[in-house]
């Protein structure tokens, strides 16, 4: 199932770096699957030195190899972005699930 929204990258808490929270639930409701996207270094650079709000705070504090959850690998993480920060970015990720 594919599912479309207009998310960007939240700025980072404290110790992580920018991403969104994915929950899968199955057809009955039942929830199967949270996970999370990260989002390259270079993009969120971008989005935070020429868009507001973001640029009001400035660049991320933490990348994803210092992250406190990424920090153990993220690759299957990454999503694979497209466009631009002025026209918009796609977001694609492959999820599996195993049920």
């Amino acid at each position: 199932m594919q599912k479309e929204s207009c998310v960007s990258p939240a700025s980072s808490q404290a110790g992580r770096a920018p991403h969104i929270h994915v929950h899968v639930y199955s057809g009955a409701g039942k929830s199967i699957l949270v996970t999370q996207i990260a989002f390259p270094k270079s993009l969120c650079d971008e989005i935070y030195t020429t868009k507001s709000p973001y640029s009001q705070k400035g660049k991320q504090d933490t990348t994803n190899e210092g992250d406190n959850v990424f920090a153990d690998g993220f690759a299957d993480e990454m999503g694979t972005f497209g466009g631009n920060v002025n026209e918009g970015i796609t977001l694609n990720h492959n999820i599996v699930v195993s049920v």
